[in-house]
């Protein structure tokens, strides 16, 4: 049973998530997320959450998973992705009301899931940012074939980045006409150089506790689950996606994925650029795997050259590469990008 403090805490989340994160893009969630800040019932059903995850958001997607397989209960007129809208304005007491009747009903199934599951959505448009980057990666290493390793793979993805058209404000960058299609805008003067053939990609490895199999349909049901009610472009780009990643098969490894990277760093061919990759993971670290993961980057550097790309792990959100080897370690940060890839700050002059 959750304590008073925990309570108190995780009331702090809710509102922290309702002012800051959803605000500007889901409404529904912004009005939940209140709801819950001030309801101990539900707040203590949030509290099942594991203390290394985003309680905010797994619960959230728990309440979207078990609303989706019942979607004739009243809670789910509140969901654009569940049912079509009636033209009712609903009051904030008939959402309070269907929340509290679905929690109280569905609550085991709920905390099943908050245990057994993870925020894991590996948004497909973060390649908004990612593509820019390995096309840099390659030119710098004169075009050698790259393998990928990604930590927190969760599907798989972004694994898949060179197998998506981009379009950014400015117009089409690349193969437009491919099934998925990656859309971002530019901020700023700086823009990174697009062109040039893809790379090729010799290897494609993705390091997971619990990765999604696209192909089993209660792993992509959760992974829907994860995106919010009203972002229908994000749920149709992840349908294609999941295609895409079901033909190119990428390799995921269930497992600790900081003790299982410098195998998968080892294996790869000294003649193919090693790219080591994770975006908003790091930040799920605890300081104890925190400080685990430096002390192998480290031990890495000295026997082999590779690239780190990532961010929120010590200077924030900002998007950094890291050219680490024996010859030495080169850092910079390339780019601000909002967290699903809808904007990019180029920092750097390419």
């Amino acid at each position: 049973m959750a304590s008073r403090s925990d309570l108190t805490r995780l009331q702090a989340v809710f509102r922290r998530f309702a002012e800051q994160e959803t605000v500007r893009s889901s409404p529904l969630y912004t009005r939940l997320s209140l709801l819950i800040a001030e309801d101990p019932e539900l707040l203590a059903v949030a509290a099942s959450s594991p203390p290394n995850q985003p309680a905010a958001n797994l619960f959230l997607a728990a309440l979207h998973a078990r609303l989706a397989e019942q979607p004739d209960h009243p809670l789910a007129r509140f969901y654009p992705d569940l049912t079509e809208p009636d033209g009712r304005a609903e009051s904030e007491g008939e959402l309070r009301e269907a929340l509290h009747d679905f929690v109280r009903t569905d609550r085991a199934a709920l905390e099943h899931l908050q245990a057994t599951q993870r925020v894991q959505t590996n948004e497909v448009n973060r390649c908004a940012f990612l593509m820019p980057v390995f096309l840099e990666i390659a030119r710098r290493e004169s075009g050698r074939p790259l393998a990928l390793i990604e930590l927190g793979c969760s599907a798989g993805l972004n694994l898949c980045w060179d197998h998506y058209g981009y379009t950014y404000d400015d117009g089409p960058a690349r193969d437009p006409e491919r099934a998925v299609q990656i859309r971002s805008v530019w901020r700023g003067d700086r823009r990174p150089n697009l062109g040039g053939p893809w790379p090729t990609v010799e290897r494609r490895i993705g390091l997971d506790l619990n990765p999604l199999d696209l192909t089993n349909p209660g792993d992509r049901r959760w992974l829907q689950a994860l995106i919010w009610p009203e972002h229908a472009e994000r749920l149709a780009r992840l349908a294609a996606a999941a295609d895409v990643v079901a033909t190119v098969r990428p390799r995921l490894v269930r497992g600790d994925a900081v003790a299982r990277w410098p195998v998968e760093l080892e294996a790869v061919p000294r003649e193919v650029t090693a790219v080591v990759f994770h975006t908003f993971v790091a930040n799920q670290f605890d300081a104890a795997m925190q400080e685990r993961f430096a002390l192998s980057l480290e031990a890495a550097s000295r026997n082999r050259t590779f690239y780190h790309v990532f961010n929120n792990m010590d200077h924030g959100p900002e998007i950094r590469v890291e050219r680490r080897g024996p010859g030495g370690f080169e850092s910079t940060v390339v780019a601000a990008v909002e967290g699903h890839g809808r904007w990019i700050e180029w920092l750097v002059t390419s």
